[in-house]
């Protein structure tokens, strides 16, 4: 489980399932998020997805939209000041310290081709709240990540594959000693 998300979550229609073509992508913050957007970024890089320094190099653009006053103002200036051309992945954050609180879904206010997927996620002060909002969010970012099974299973069981590893050599070695000295 990564940072408050928790699994079985069912995942929403959201835009049409593409995926985002690599790893590397690129970050933006559109306002002040106390550093709460650090949550998304580092579980991004937990999954193997690559952080760069500018668009250019990204293979896809993290646009990390605060809410300051009207959702579909700050979300149209927030896009107007990223470059075009490359997948975007919108994360749309609502400061508020109820788990529960009710928003609507952002993706209305959105018509660029680009923008692969948008969430909605809730934050208080530097933290994303632990919440349903939140862990489908999650997961509908992760849907369009090329992320590699092999990789989130070992990062979740890195002690129980090191333990198969070494019971399946052990066996082996086993085996070959009775076999030779039968």
């Amino acid at each position: 489980m990564i940072r408050g998300y928790s699994v079985g979550c069912t995942t929403p229609r959201n835009m049409d399932r593409k995926k985002v073509p690599g790893k590397k992508f690129h970050v933006s913050v559109a306002g002040r998020t106390n550093g709460a957007h650090k949550t998304y970024v580092n579980d991004l890089k937990g999954l193997g997805q690559i952080e760069v320094n500018s668009p250019e190099q990204s293979d896809y653009l993290v646009l990390l939209c605060p809410i300051a006053s009207r959702v579909g103002t700050d979300i149209k200036e927030a896009m107007d000041k990223i470059p075009g051309g490359k997948p975007i992945v919108l994360v749309v954050m609502h400061h508020t310290f109820n788990k529960d609180h009710f928003v609507s879904e952002s993706r209305r206010f959105v018509e660029n081709p680009d923008v692969i997927v948008i969430v909605d996620v809730l934050f208080h002060e530097s933290k994303m709240l632990i919440c349903n909002r939140n862990d489908t969010a999650w997961f509908q970012v992760k849907d369009v990540l090329v992320v590699s099974s092999w990789h989130s299973f070992w990062r979740k069981q890195p002690t129980m594959i090191i333990t198969g590893i070494v019971v399946s050599v052990s066996a082996v070695i086993v085996l070959y000693l009775v076999v030779r000295y039968a």
